[in-house]
């Protein structure tokens, strides 16, 4: 499914479809960051904490808009009373319904990032056509939990009702089981695991309703959640829609293995703060074999840029429908480790996970072409495969080449444009990389150019 941007930052329009794993490239500062924000803006839209921002603004136009379309018979079942929208009888109250579904991503957007030059950003649904034909056959039902006339129906009755239903709409728009959870990993996680008490104070925010940092929403939560793991607090929020903790499933207990050991070479342990000396649990690192845990500030940035990553995987229960976006996955890491890397992206997509990554690392495009060539081999031909007598088993995690969507964020004068890369069974083709290493290349022979001349006058003289 497809959504169309518009007026974001630099961006003037952008037509994007979110694929098991979508893969943003391009220079630095052409606005990969705010795009992979609108898509964890859409996913986190049905979070419980934005219900205080939506009433504030949106409800009393909401409740004018689409109160004459109740019906105005009750259906009674004791004490509680029921209301219903009828779509099926009346099209223009499903069409009344779906447009404000729209305005509404529209509206709360900018919420997500601070920074004035984006509150013109428009979000639209390309194949708006799809959820029209879906919804119109639903006649979706409210309760008030008092008896009550269509007039007086409070208002948190008719948002909790609209909120069920953009997470039913988001669900089936982009291919997920309800409720849907979105992780977001912003850059720099190397510094907020090293400082995470000394920034932690930017949440505050959050409960005070009062700016006092320049963070971007999605990174808020990253250090919110990041924080309540330490606080052993953290709550996934398809757990708080009523689903009850249950033991992690066995491919989750498989993805964190492979992290374990291909990634990390050892685990990420929190432990208890020490009485009358430390206020915080502490995250270790310990690595195999060894005993000892060692502190952050000993260990390699390889360990503490994935910590984050890890230690959101050891709260799951599964990873399947949930919403993984990581910026610069390469960060810290050798190109040995970007191959591991880009395996486990294509593991959580095997188990039912969706991906968004931006990346300036021509490794993980090219190690992404080999997953997805590795598609067309037979299930025993990727279990088996061999390089330098090293067994590579990629059955894990091949691609698809439909399950993978790329685009390449370009300057064009003062504006960027968002290209779509095609696809193949051959992988993603794109010289964006290429041109630097040619470039390289060209310095490099034009040195060699000048020192023999200067050589061959040495020698002549």
């Amino acid at each position: 499914m497809r959504i169309k941007i518009g007026n974001l930052a630099r961006i003037k329009e952008a037509s994007i479809a979110l694929k098991p794993l979508t893969i943003f490239i391009g220079k630095n500062n052409t606005n990969k960051s705010y795009v992979a924000h609108v898509f964890y803006a859409l996913f986190d839209l049905m979070s419980v904490k934005w219900e205080r921002n939506i009433e504030k603004k949106h409800i009393a136009e909401i409740v004018k808009q689409l109160r004459p379309f109740l019906e105005t018979s009750e259906e009674k079942q004791g004490e509680q009373v029921f209301y219903s929208f009828s779509f099926k009888k009346d099209k223009e109250c499903l069409r009344q319904f779906m447009q404000i579904f729209k305005k509404i991503w529209i509206e709360i957007f900018p919420l997500y990032i601070n920074n004035p030059t984006l509150k013109q950003v428009l979000i639209e649904l390309e194949d708006f056509p799809y959820l029209f034909k879906k919804y119109q056959k639903i006649s979706p039902k409210f309760s008030s939990l008092h008896k009550s006339d269509v007039e007086q129906i409070p208002s948190i009755i008719i948002f909790n009702f609209f909120r069920l239903s953009l997470i039913e709409l988001l669900s089936a728009y982009f291919g997920f089981n309800i409720p849907v959870q979105p992780f977001y990993f912003p850059a720099s996680r190397t510094g907020f695991a090293l400082a995470l008490e000394d920034i932690i104070s930017g949440i505050i925010r959050r409960l005070t309703g009062i700016s006092i940092t320049k963070l971007t929403e999605p990174t808020i939560d990253f250090l919110k959640n990041y924080n309540d793991i330490k606080l052993e607090r953290f709550q996934p929020e398809r757990l708080r829609w009523g689903k009850k903790k249950r033991e992690s499933s066995l491919s989750l207990k498989k993805i964190t293995s492979f992290f374990e050991k291909k990634l990390l070479n050892g685990k990420v342990i929190l432990t208890k703060p020490m009485k009358e000396i430390e206020a915080y649990s502490k995250f270790v690192y310990k690595p195999q074999g060894v005993k000892t845990a060692l502190e952050f500030h000993c260990v390699s940035s390889l360990v503490t840029e994935l910590a984050p990553i890890y230690s959101f995987l050891t709260q799951l229960q599964d990873v399947k429908d949930t919403f993984f976006i990581i910026e610069e996955p390469e960060s810290h890491l050798h190109p040995s480790a970007q191959l591991e890397m880009v395996k486990f992206l294509g593991i959580l997509v095997r188990n039912g996970a969706k991906v968004l990554i931006t990346t300036h690392s021509d490794y993980i495009l090219h190690f992404v072409n080999i997953l997805i060539r590795s598609s067309q081999l037979t299930k025993e031909e990727r279990k088996n495969l061999k390089f330098k007598r090293k067994k590579l088993d990629l059955d894990p995690c091949f691609l698809k080449p439909d399950e993978v969507g790329c685009y390449l964020f370009k300057e064009k004068g003062k504006e960027v444009a968002v290209e779509e890369i095609e696809i193949t069974e051959d992988g993603i083709t794109t010289d964006c990389f290429e041109k630097i290493l040619d470039e390289i290349v060209g310095i490099s022979n034009k040195l060699d150019e000048i020192i023999f001349k200067r050589m061959l006058e040495n020698a002549s003289g």
